[in-house]
């Protein structure tokens, strides 16, 4: 019997290190994303920069040059992104007012918390993602079209976006 429980508390234990050791490393590589998207803007042009250095062997002009193609890229991605997100918003509304539509009054009721929290047609919970101080888009309003409930720390002001 001794031995029964010997073998079982080794597997057990066995068992918690592989849970401790696959949570943490998804924390990690979570973390580390959220890292780069926070802390350098133009951190997804600077690995195009050096994954092309490492596999094309620039020059130090080529890679200054390579480094000034892909900042203004991302400048010209951004003034585009900020063109378009009016129409994006307004399709994904009219998505938001379709598919309310079809639900029962208490999936309307938990659809709406999910609107309110940003976590609906795909889109993660900003607080996880990103501060909401720290993100680029000023959040997306409600516009009054679903009643949600008001978010944990009480309603919000100046977070419409321009």
């Amino acid at each position: 019997m001794s031995r029964t429980k010997a073998v079982l508390g080794v597997c057990l234990i066995f068992l918690f290190g592989l849970i401790c050791g696959v949570g943490l490393s998804v924390k990690l590589v979570d973390w580390r994303i959220r890292q780069m998207v926070r802390d350098a803007p133009g951190s997804l042009g600077q690995i195009v920069v050096r994954r092309l250095d490492h596999e094309l062997e620039l020059d130090a002009l080529q890679r200054d040059k390579v480094h000034a193609i892909v900042a203004e890229n991302r400048e010209q991605m951004r003034a585009i992104h900020r063109e378009n997100q009016p129409r994006m918003e307004k399709i994904m509304d009219e998505a938001t007012r379709r598919i309310r539509e079809v639900l029962r009054p208490a999936q309307q009721e938990k659809f709406d918390v999910m609107v309110s929290e940003g976590r609906h047609l795909g889109r993660p919970r900003r607080s996880r993602a990103m501060p909401r101080d720290r993100q680029e888009h000023p959040p997306r309003s409600n516009r009054g079209k679903h009643p949600p409930s008001p978010p944990e720390g009480g309603p919000s002001e100046g977070h419409d976006a321009a």
